[in-house]
């Protein structure tokens, strides 16, 4: 990112930036990406047990969701779900 920054830098100016910086931000980066990485895999391998227990939790809610009320019939005459904004405006 900051190499290249630098890099647009050097293309648009007339004031050379040192390859060297331009080098050892490049290897700076590399090694910022590999640790972001494993930290990510890390806190992801070790959060998939515990995403696994809260799945089953839910999963177990929802069957039991509303049991006793099982016994009484309904029936579903009509669903309107609206989701965006009003374009106009009608007069009253």
């Amino acid at each position: 990112m900051a190499r290249g920054y630098l890099q647009e830098f050097n293309n648009k100016t007339e004031v050379p930036v040192p390859t060297e910086l331009l080098d050892g931000l490049a290897v700076y980066e590399l090694d910022l990406r590999k640790q972001v990485e494993r930290i990510s895999l890390t806190t992801f391998t070790t959060n998939i047990p515990g995403l696994d227990k809260d799945i089953t939790n839910l999963k177990s809610r929802i069957k039991q969701q509303f049991t006793d009320r099982r016994q009484y019939g309904y029936r579903l005459h009509s669903v309107f779900i609206h989701r965006g904004k009003i374009t106009q405006v009608f007069p009253g």
